[in-house]
């Protein structure tokens, strides 16, 4: 019995210990065939100069806050174009006006394709956004569209009314705050918002008695959407563990997008409820939202590519307008002699 005993124990032993060196003799086979597809796929040119980081982390743990300055003293180090090791991506910085001028003009089709962070891509809806797309045959209709249909010089000149009369709102309230301290970014945003929604879907976003809390909200949810897109983010840097959203970054999100989208949702369907007869004539042309109302029943596009449209145009009026008019008045408070007569 003893003997069965010992031999039933030493042939399981024997069976565990054949699994276990199949399964090691199978890892080491997949390690070597990744190991020499990835020595196989490395290009023959060399690659950019640029600082030693750590192992799987690279030089993540180097990276200051103001990465301004640090790449400016690395690139007086390296050179004009140097390339850090950043989690499991390699990251090339430019930072001379020639090489940038190659990249963004010249070899622009090379270079135009994004790798778009974690955040933008629940923004945008998996890259349907101009901003956040790849440069194919939807980034090229996207833009045409856009560009057309609003950025015309005959668009924009017949959107001049629009401008004048809010600039002119806009010069009023602040006469009428004299003496009392004035949150100019909240102005400006508000103005540039109700000028950016009168030329896509024909009126003011934000007016009357529930101008100030409405452009107060909207301010605060596209300045946090803006905040996250540039947020440092695990899930960026190591894809693998994407899904687990470890800092919960498109989480917060997807709750922004939801409140900004709930409005478009409410002028698109009040609009398509009207079936266009609410559309907005100007120089005998449409509004932009009716035009993309119109494309949307050719099956050109859908809800999904209106609201991203809607959502490049708007931050991109209302965020780098305000910031933009916020340091320039600061700058002027710091420095009064050096402004203008």
């Amino acid at each position: 019995m003893i003997s069965n005993t010992i031999s039933s124990c030493w042939s399981e032993l024997t069976t565990n210990k054949y699994h276990l060196t199949l399964v090691i003799l199978i890892f080491s086979l997949i390690t070597l065939a990744v190991s020499w597809y990835k020595s196989a796929a490395k290009p023959t040119f060399p690659s950019p100069p640029g600082p030693r980081g750590l192992p799987v982390v690279g030089y993540l743990p180097f990276l200051g806050v103001n990465l301004h300055h640090q790449f400016t003293k690395m690139a007086q180090h390296y050179g004009p174009i140097f390339k850090l090791n950043l989690g499991s991506k390699i990251h090339i910085v430019i930072s001379s006006s020639e090489l940038a001028e190659v990249v963004l003009r010249e070899q622009d089709d090379v270079f135009a394709n994004r790798d778009p962070p974690a955040a933008a891509i629940d923004l945008s809806h998996g890259g349907q956004t101009i901003v956040w797309s790849n440069n194919n045959s939807h980034w090229r209709n996207m833009r045409k569209v856009l560009v057309h249909e609003v950025l015309s010089s005959k668009n924009l000149e017949a959107s001049h009314t629009f401008r004048r009369v809010e600039v002119g709102k806009t010069v009023k309230r602040v006469y009428e705050t004299i003496g009392t301290e004035v949150d100019l970014g909240r102005i400006m945003f508000v103005s540039s918002l109700n000028v950016v929604t009168s030329m896509i879907w024909g009126n003011s976003l934000v007016d009357g008695e529930k101008r100030n809390d409405l452009g107060v909200e909207l301010r605060e949810v596209l300045s946090k959407i803006v905040e996250l897109v540039g947020t440092a983010n695990v899930s960026d840097f190591f894809p693998v563990v994407s899904r687990l959203d470890l800092q919960g970054i498109v989480r917060e999100m997807k709750r922004q997008r939801t409140v900004v989208e709930a409005i478009f949702d409410t002028i698109i369907n009040e609009r398509m409820a009207s079936k266009g007869e609410e559309a907005i004539e100007r120089e005998g042309r449409k509004d932009f939202l009716q035009i993309l109302l119109e494309l949307k029943e050719q099956n050109t596009f859908n809800t999904t590519k209106i609201k991203a449209l809607f959502m490049d145009t708007i931050l991109g009026a209302t965020d780098t307008t305000s910031t933009m008019v916020e340091w320039i008045m600061a700058e002027l408070l710091r420095h009064p002699k050096s402004s203008p007569d």
